[in-house]
């Protein structure tokens, strides 16, 4: 017997991730089993949150996001929330607590330069050093960090804010949030780029714009979904290649397969009171293997033929005349 191409659909996407079995019966009992692998769970991509640097300094009042980042600041940057780096002898700037944040994002201009770190700031404000692009990626920083770690922050998607990818154009296209925000980090405090650090800046500020408010509303078109997780298949043998014959048989069953890579293939007997009454392994080697089985001690009757390769197996029955 041999099976044919037919081929059937399942939707697995709302099944969490890890290792699963998939089991094939067709009419005549014939049994397939193959292995896949889900590496993440349920794929939603649809609603995000993002706050700028003008709605981040937001006094607390409520349930407004300033009073978000009252409660949650704490927890989400237990060791500060810190931006620039990225280099040896890079700066940085540390805020560390809500009302930091607040204090550096009150009274920045909306526009301005590449202003740059010289030395390492511990809680500056806006007065103090003034600079649009520190502004906007604090901001970032905050909208990545909180979506990451705070499942309410953007509830109806499971795919992270940092691993969206960027379409707004320019050298920095095609990149994700987090790549972006790095690169930010990076010319913030003092190192070079490969990518062009107006596009950069324009980025980050427009990354913040993407999508205001909670729940999230797309305010610009600047990021896409990454593609979806797919399943991974872990069989050795492909259930459409193997084949016994002939069947039925007087004596010599000839087994062909294909496998995906080398490896051992052990080939079970069963009979119909499930008895193991013909054990044999093989060396098997990637691409098509067939040899010859020697049951001519078999008595009349229907058996099942199991072939394992590497763990995985399929199960084939057979009549012996």
């Amino acid at each position: 017997m041999e099976y044919d191409t037919c081929k059937t659909t399942q939707d697995v996407t709302s099944l969490g991730a890890g290792t699963y079995t998939v089991t094939v019966m067709d009419a005549s009992g014939c049994i397939s089993q193959k292995s896949i692998v889900i590496t993440s769970g349920v794929f939603t991509c649809n609603t995000f949150h993002t706050e700028t640097a003008v709605s981040w300094k937001t006094a607390p009042a409520g349930t407004n996001i300033g009073a978000y980042l009252n409660v949650h600041f704490a927890a989400a940057f237990p060791s500060s929330l810190v931006v620039g780096g990225g280099c040896i002898g890079s700066k940085t700037l540390t805020l560390n607590s809500a009302n930091a944040v607040r204090n550096f994002l009150n009274n920045q201009p909306l526009t301005g330069g590449a202003t740059k770190l010289t030395i390492n700031l511990l809680n500056a404000t806006g007065l103090t050093f003034p600079s649009a692009f520190g502004a906007n990626l604090v901001a970032l920083k905050m909208n990545v960090v909180f979506d990451a770690y705070d499942a309410n922050f953007a509830p109806t998607s499971t795919v992270t804010l940092g691993s969206m990818i960027y379409q707004g154009g320019g050298t920095v296209n095609g990149l994700t949030v987090t790549q972006i925000l790095n690169e930010a980090n990076k010319l913030f405090g003092g190192c070079t780029s490969i990518y062009d650090s107006l596009e950069v800046r324009n980025a980050v500020k427009l990354i913040n714009e993407s999508w205001l408010g909670s729940p999230g509303v797309p305010f610009n078109n600047v990021l896409t979904c990454p593609a979806p997780p797919k399943a991974t298949n872990n069989a050795l043998v492909d259930i459409t290649s193997i084949v016994a014959y002939p069947n039925p048989t007087e004596g010599q069953l000839n087994i062909k397969f294909v496998t995906e890579q080398d490896g051992n293939v052990n080939v079970r007997i069963i009979d119909a009171l499930g008895r193991l009454v013909f054990n044999k392994s093989h060396a098997a080697v990637e691409g098509q293997n067939d040899f010859a089985l020697d049951i001519s001690n078999l008595n009349t009757g229907v058996y099942m033929v199991n072939v394992q390769v590497n763990g995985m197996q399929q199960t084939i029955r057979v009549v012996v005349k």
